[in-house]
């Protein structure tokens, strides 16, 4: 039952569940749908619309003049063919999917007076490679440019008060909804860290990105949206989440089939999940020590797909401290003395006659070590971590 839910799932996603209704009447090639006695939206018809459009401010029709208010919800979705639009400066709302499945458009200007963006507007858009939001706009619906994969800019007028870029990233003007993370902008760090002040991570925020392979989130985000972190195009991938995490939406991980997946977790109390994780990969899932049969709940003890372990048990060895985060690995979180020049981390390490081998040299784990010039790793292949040596006085690695 599991496997026919999520693959509904999948294809209402795919297929899009967005569409409009039937027009009123047609112009020029344009279908709209009556609002007021006054104004009309663009909306979806007979004949899908292709190349380039043109929508005027107002038109006639039976001798009465319309303002055109309004891209109704779908009114352009699975327009493969549409290239380019001209949207009127008449035109305040956008409607949710207006344009998702437009794979052939690769460029939109958004007037001025739009005040309203729907859900997913401009979604699977595959060939958008930048969007820029005006002053005016107030509401930014959530999936607005989901995977948008060719996205590598987006830019909001440093006038409007309601959003703002942050690390190349969507976020609202108050920094506590983090909407959309341009899935192909080769600035962002392999290692991605959340603003602090975010509490929501909005549905599909992270989905198709090209570079981030490791998202951090800090204290204080209570929810994840659903999709959040579908399709990303690495072959790993690593989330770390903060106590504070309480709710995570449907199919977080959707079409990750092929990606090693990690999430540390330190919440105490598991987060509910509002479905399934959404991929038939194995997930190693790093709970806080003592709290394993906690997470002996749906879908946290699915025995196919995840695999629960401890992971906050951080134990010294020779001076140097390391953190379990896999009953045979451990990763590297600092040194006990500050004041060593020279550091030498063994693989594998041995701790209460437990054989660990060390995998990671962990974020910010000598950061500020002055003192440190030099550090000799192991062999085996051992990544580093999101500023691991910051501060430190030029340390040869």
């Amino acid at each position: 039952m599991k496997r026919i839910r999520l693959w509904l799932t999948m294809t209402a996603m795919l297929l899009c569940s967005i569409t409009a209704g039937a027009h009123d009447f047609e112009v020029d090639g344009i279908y709209y749908n009556i609002v007021s006695k006054d104004s009309v939206e663009v909306t979806s018809g007979d004949d899908m619309y292709h190349g380039y459009i043109y929508i005027p401010d107002f038109i006639f029709f039976d001798n009465i003049m319309y303002w055109v208010d309004r891209i109704g919800d779908g009114a352009f979705s699975s327009c493969y063919s549409l290239t380019s639009i001209s949207i009127p400066s008449s035109v305040r709302h956008i409607g949710n999917g207006a344009f998702s499945f437009c794979s052939s458009l690769t460029s939109i200007s958004i007037p001025n007076s739009v005040k309203n963006i729907g859900d997913e507007a401009f979604s699977y858009c595959t060939e958008l490679t930048t969007i820029e939001f005006p002053n005016a706009v107030e509401h930014i619906g959530e999936g607005v440019l989901a995977c948008c994969s060719k996205l590598s800019y987006i830019w909001v007028d440093p006038l409007n008060q309601h959003y703002k870029i942050e690390n190349n990233s969507l976020l609202s003007s108050d920094g506590q909804l983090l909407l959309a993370v341009p899935a192909n902008n080769s600035n962002l760090s392999a290692t991605y860290e959340v603003p602090s002040g975010v509490t929501r991570i909005a549905n599909y925020a992270f989905a198709n990105n090209k570079y981030v392979n490791r998202i951090e989130l800090p204290e204080g985000v209570v929810s994840i949206g659903d999709y959040a972190f579908g399709a990303m195009k690495s072959e790993s991938i690593a989330l770390s989440l903060p106590t504070t995490l309480t709710e995570i939406g449907n199919n977080i991980f959707l079409a990750n089939h092929n990606a090693t997946i990690k999430v540390e977790i330190w919440a105490t109390t598991p987060p509910v999940v509002h479905g399934f994780f959404g991929t038939y990969t194995p997930i190693l899932v790093c709970v806080p020590k003592g709290t394993i049969e906690a997470y002996d709940v749906e879908p946290w003890n699915e025995e196919t797909l995840v695999e629960r372990v401890e992971i906050n048990e951080v134990f010294n060895v020779e001076g140097i401290s390391y953190r379990k985060i896999a009953e045979d690995a451990c990763e590297v979180v600092g040194t006990v003395d500050k004041t060593l020049d020279i550091v030498q981390i063994p693989s594998p390490v041995v701790y209460n006659a437990q054989v660990f081998h060390v995998t990671t040299i962990g974020n910010r784990s000598f950061e500020g070590d002055t003192d440190l010039t030099s550090i000799l790793l192991p062999a085996s292949d051992t990544s580093i971590g999101n500023s691991a040596f910051a501060g430190c006085s030029s340390p040869q690695v």
